[in-house]
């Protein structure tokens, strides 16, 4: 058998969610062209849904837009009965090829996803059978009585995929070659299955494809998307992304199932950040409720929570996560969520989070108290239990650090690393990370200033890199608890990393290169002008710092974000978040 990666080699990358296959009950895997995928489509999908009497539907949609992948998005979840999956690729333009991308798609999945599939186009979707699931355990491969289309039943056997290889190679040269025409894909089929008829009656057998009785179910009805209760509160749709991928999640990902299990995403330091966004949509939820509105929450991977996805659910506003409205900007009334330095504490803004939010600057603090006790709570938490966002080695005494090298006998800037690529440095820092250790190394080595640097937890592939550009005899990379090197630093120096937030706890300087939520508290410089911001770190007025720092705590987490850790602050940040739903319609 031709190997698949020889079969699908040039061809677009395959995208969106697997099928839970399963040997025993079969998945209807439909091809759709993207311009069906509209009411039609759907229509057609519960039509086959209900002929087969499969439970479980996985959809391909050569050349969709993120349009008509929400639509069947939306459609699944309206249809609580179904386990829809669906995939996508960027399509040749032509018609005829549609067919041909289904078989090799069939081919693929199938490979990936071991399991029994009836597989049709769309045209031919109403008029199957019933009994599919009998007809698969009994063969390897089962073939339309109806020539015209490509329509047939398989198992999860190596035998069925041998059958599906023979039938998607050649197909898939000329799909690579932009010369598919009308009717090469039932002709694949026949040629293939003709053979293997003559030489083996196991291997083959044949359903019907009845004629017509598809017009029984009216398009309108069967294509119908409501995903609300009735009530006559506000209806809101919360966009969660899947905590079991990452939230930048690939383009093509296993069924919810199977990536739950073993997720890396959900032990760890991984999973207590993963919770506390399944503890905050919890609060939401149950927060809207209670006032009476209308909560539809919808769990998607990272890439599929869109605009189109938020604006065709037909909400009246929208919870978007991870996301800054310059990246995805809905019709949709809207407020976008993020998690903030701290795993238990959360911000809503009408723009985004952090330097893209409606908030920022993050200013209006000067009025707040600077006695309340919040930013020493707060300390008393991380210091306490060695808490960070990330997981932490056990303390040690600063001597114990010293003593075995690990810190410098000597004053010193603490530099965290964060992840290159992450979205904070990109949209909010003109210098990379790359530079920006450079620089610091470059400054501390000319100046004979010590500089301990961490690599980010998250991101332990760029320790090697980054520790080749800051090795002198001034720059010192420590794997250690963060609150050991803020605690015994002169100053935490930084792109915008969420370490910003904790160094105002700790109480001391920080130097930025980029924006953050804390940056009117900084001394904000560029690597040129590191001389003059060293020196404002040496003339630091700690009294009058230290006020800014309680007021701005204070004032940030009782009157701009979510705080999950006290219950008191939760409750009036829930109450100040649904009123401001409210505004929004």
């Amino acid at each position: 058998m031709t190997s698949a990666s020889a079969i699908l080699n040039g061809l677009p990358p395959l995208k969106g969610e697997l099928p839970a296959a399963s040997p025993r009950d079969v998945t209807l895997m439909v091809c759709v062209r993207a311009d069906d995928a509209d009411a039609k489509m759907l229509s057609a999908l519960a039509m086959a849904k209900a002929r087969a009497g499969a439970a479980r539907v996985h959809v391909h949609v050569p050349g969709a837009s993120a349009l008509e992948r929400a639509r069947i998005t939306l459609w699944a979840e309206a249809h609580t009965d179904t386990q829809l999956s669906a995939t996508y690729e960027d399509a040749p333009g032509q018609d005829a090829a549609s067919e041909a991308l289904g078989l090799i798609r069939l081919f693929q999945i199938a490979g990936l996803a071991r399991g029994a599939y009836a597989y049709c186009t769309l045209s031919d979707a109403p008029h199957l059978p019933g009994g599919l699931s009998a007809t698969a355990q009994q063969t390897a491969v089962a073939i339309a009585d109806d020539d015209t289309r490509p329509s047939l039943t398989l198992d999860g056997s190596d035998t069925a995929l041998a059958v599906l290889a023979k039938i998607a190679e050649p197909l898939a040269k000329r799909v690579r070659m932009g010369d598919v025409k009308e009717g090469d894909a039932p002709k694949a089929v026949r040629t293939v299955t003709s053979a293997l008829q003559a030489g083996s009656g196991e291997a083959v057998g044949r359903f019907p494809i009845t004629p017509s009785q598809a017009a029984d179910t009216a398009p309108g009805e069967a294509a119908s998307i409501s995903l609300w209760p009735e009530g006559d509160g506000l209806k809101v749709l919360l966009l969660k992304p899947d905590i079991a991928l990452p939230f930048k999640s690939p383009d093509l990902v296993a069924d919810a199932q199977r990536r739950r299990e073993g997720s890396p995403f959900l032990t760890g330091a991984h999973g207590a950040l993963r919770a506390s966004w399944s503890a905050c949509f919890d609060a939401l939820e149950q927060a809207l409720e209670a006032r009476g509105h209308r909560a539809v929450r919808l769990e998607r991977p990272g890439t599929e929570i869109t605009a189109e996805l938020a604006d065709e659910a037909g909400a009246d506003v929208v919870i978007l996560p991870h996301r800054q409205r310059f990246q995805c900007d809905v019709k949709t009334p809207a407020l976008y969520l993020m998690q903030i330095a701290h795993r238990w504490l959360f911000t809503l803004d009408e723009d985004g989070w952090g330097a893209g939010a409606a908030a920022y600057p993050y200013d209006g603090f000067e009025d707040s108290p600077a006695d309340s006790g919040v930013l020493e709570r707060y300390l008393d938490q991380i210091t306490g239990a060695n808490d960070s966002k990330f997981g932490q080695p056990n303390r040690r005494t600063r001597e114990d650090l010293i003593r075995n090298g690990t810190l410098p006998d000597a004053p010193y800037l603490f530099f965290p690393c964060q992840i290159p690529d992450d979205e904070v440095v990109r949209f909010f820092c003109d210098i990379s990370e790359r530079g920006a250790i450079a620089a610091l190394s470059r400054w501390a080595t000319e100046r004979k200033i010590h500089i301990v640097f961490k690599a980010h937890p998250a991101a332990p592939d760029t320790a090697e890199e980054f520790r080749a550009i800051a090795n002198t005899p001034f720059t010192h990379w420590a794997d250690v608890s963060i609150h050991d090197l803020i605690e015994n630093c002169q100053a935490v120096v930084t792109l915008n990393s969420g370490v910003g937030h904790e160094a105002i706890l700790h109480g001391k300087p920080v130097i930025m290169f980029g924006q953050a939520e804390y940056d009117t508290l900084a001394l904000q410089t560029a690597p040129q002008d590191l001389d003059a911001a060293f020196a404002a770190v040496q003339e630091w007025d700690e009294t009058s710092q230290l006020k800014k720092y309680r007021q701005f705590y204070h004032w940030f987490t009782r009157d701009m974000a979510l705080d999950l850790s006290d219950d008191a602050a939760k409750a009036a940040a829930l109450t100040r978040v649904i009123d401001r739903i409210e505004r929004l319609v």
